[in-house]
């Protein structure tokens, strides 16, 4: 059994029936594992830097507030915010670094089994990227309540 990351010692290979194809689609598939991962970095960033303007912008002497009633000063609507800013955040980053991990190792695990005329099937990794993601869904959806209510 190679391992994962071992260098193949041949680096062409004939091109007979779907070699190429299925070599190419692990590739397309890496990409777009990266570009999934960088897609929930970019959301990580982005939770941070918004939540932190948001903390920014609780100044007193602002022209024109806004009526209390509508106002996005209110302390525990701002508290609620700001607490669950940085576990979504770095859930997402967590989350970008995960897939980005999984991606890579899949792609030379796959590249190793294709060698050898076989293909790998993965649960597991997948079952836990979901298990992440719904988390950071029911974060998102106790902020979005919290800041409607």
């Amino acid at each position: 059994m190679p391992s994962l990351f071992q260098v193949p010692k041949r680096l062409t290979l004939a091109n007979k029936g779907s070699v190429a194809r299925d070599h190419l689609a692990n590739e397309r598939t890496l990409l777009s594992w990266t570009r999934t991962s960088l897609t929930f970095l970019t959301f990580g960033v982005g939770f941070m830097q918004f939540f932190r303007l948001e903390q920014k912008t609780q100044c007193s002497d602002l022209a024109q507030p806004l009526p209390p009633s509508a106002s996005l000063y209110d302390h525990d609507v701002t508290s609620s915010v700001i607490a669950l800013c940085r576990p979504i955040g770095a859930m997402c980053v967590i989350m970008g670094i995960l897939t980005l991990i999984f991606g890579g190792v899949r792609f030379f695990h796959v590249q190793s089994m294709l060698l050898n005329d076989q293909f790998p099937i993965s649960r597991f990794a997948v079952v836990v990227l979901i298990l992440i993601n719904l988390a950071i869904l029911i974060l998102l959806l106790v902020l979005n309540f919290k800041l409607s209510l």
